[in-house]
């Protein structure tokens, strides 16, 4: 199932909703049957499992190191995620993003009872690029800018609708190719423009800089990325558009 959702969705649906939502939707059955999941494709890669006990949730953080190219740039070692999973110190980070200990906390009551009692499934996701997620006029081309950086997102499954003001916000960190200072941090709303989808600001910022490496608190979940502006690229590169 999994080899023949990335080739679908980039064969048929690159820059639809389609596209994305094919891919977002394959934890759901998965962790239908089994309590884990880890799925790792050439530019795409999912983990996915079970919290039994959501009192108990420790927080959970979910990373993607940059690796030597490679037809299947994601691995086992290059996207590894889990419940009190930590940074390791010597790989370079390229996209991760840490959950709360407090996050069912703030989905409350009507999350448990969304849940029927039963376990809840977290999902986490990684885009080498930003290719499935649809380019529009507001988003990207309007302001000139374009996605830069992986696309990384996390969600509780069925339960989205209670994660989307989160007090205690998710951290985000994501490795940008070129630094510059216009850099945008950025979440996917699939509901935006008319049902297309497009990238929105509202609940996510910038909060620090590491290099190239941008950190950023969101109050939701989502899939997240940074737009940066496509003249000042050409410009540090040292390249005329014209």
């Amino acid at each position: 199932m999994w080899k023949g959702i990335i080739p679908y969705a980039l064969d048929h649906h690159v820059g639809t909703v389609q596209g994305v939502a094919a891919v977002e939707d394959a934890p759901r059955h998965f962790l239908a049957r089994r309590p884990a999941i880890s799925k790792h494709a050439a530019n795409v890669a999912l983990e996915g499992f079970r919290v039994k006990r959501a009192a108990a949730f420790g927080g959970a953080t979910c990373v993607s190191y940059v690796a030597p190219r490679s037809p299947h740039p994601y691995n086992e070692t290059s996207f590894a995620c889990g419940a009190g999973a930590r940074l390791a110190d010597d790989k370079v980070v390229q996209a991760s993003i840490e959950l709360p200990a407090t996050i069912f906390q703030a989905a409350g009551a009507s999350a448990a009872a969304a849940a029927g009692g039963q376990s809840f499934k977290v999902q986490f996701i990684v885009y080498r690029n930003a290719k499935l997620f649809p380019l529009t006029n507001t988003s990207q081309h309007a302001a000139d800018k374009l996605v830069t950086t992986s696309v990384i997102s996390s969600r509780i499954v069925d339960l989205d609708e209670v994660t989307t003001t989160l007090e205690q916000p998710v951290t985000v960190q994501l490795r940008m190719p070129l630094y510059t200072e216009n850099a945008t941090a950025v979440y996917w709303n699939s509901s935006a423009n008319g049902g297309y989808g497009d990238w929105e600001t509202d609940g996510c910022e910038i909060t620090g800089q590491d290099g190239n490496l941008s950190i950023i608190h969101c109050t939701h979940l989502t899939d997240f990325a940074i737009l940066q502006c496509i003249e000042v690229w050409f410009m540090r590169k040292g390249f005329n558009r014209d």
